[in-house]
């Protein structure tokens, strides 16, 4: 909780009533490697601060897992449409290691809105930088080819790719898994 606490005071300093009223309602979840966070159909009720572990977000089309994400410890977890809309999901969100979250549902973020508006601020800038991440990625997969969308994404998060089986990160970059190998063969040696 501490490390959530801390990227939260980072964005601006919370109230000690705002950071009382959190430690009392944010619960301490703990996940299996390949259990899920969420799955397709499931409306999201939860938005995830993850402490320790990885997790991957991807959805199912025609039988192939098309990954959209990979989140390690912290970072905020959440299925943006389902969560925000309180609509079905059509992602997966799996842990891919044994993972520790810290969660609260929607019902209770929407309190907090309420009784701490300057809770709001952290909203904007939580939602500014999952958005800034999302054009990053967009930008990697239209403008670049497979091989440049590997360096980039070896040079953005080089901490994770010996965490990740290969076909996780060729189905993220939109390349082949056999062409994805090759590629990882050229650059790695």
């Amino acid at each position: 909780m501490e490390n959530l606490l801390q990227l939260l005071n980072s964005i601006a300093p919370l109230s000690s009533a705002l950071q009382s009223h959190l430690q009392s309602i944010l619960k301490r979840n703990t996940f299996r490697k390949r259990s899920y966070l969420l799955q397709a159909g499931q409306v999201s009720n939860c938005i995830h601060f993850l402490e320790s572990g990885l997790v991957r977000c991807f959805y199912d089309k025609e039988a192939q897992e098309i990954c959209i994400w990979f989140m390690q410890a912290g970072n905020v977890i959440i299925s943006v449409e389902s969560f925000l809309c309180q609509v079905k999901s059509y992602q997966y969100i799996q842990a891919l290691e044994d993972c520790i979250t810290w969660s609260v549902t929607y019902q209770e973020l929407q309190d907090i809105y309420n009784k701490f508006p300057e809770f709001n601020l952290h909203r904007a800038v939580l939602l500014e930088r999952y958005y800034v991440e999302s054009e990053k990625r967009q930008r990697i997969l239209s403008l670049n080819s497979a091989a440049e969308r590997y360096m980039q994404f070896m040079e953005i998060q080089p901490e994770i790719m010996l965490r990740l089986p290969a076909k996780y990160i060729a189905s993220y970059l939109n390349i082949a898994e056999a062409y994805f190998s090759r590629i990882r063969g050229k650059y790695t040696g």
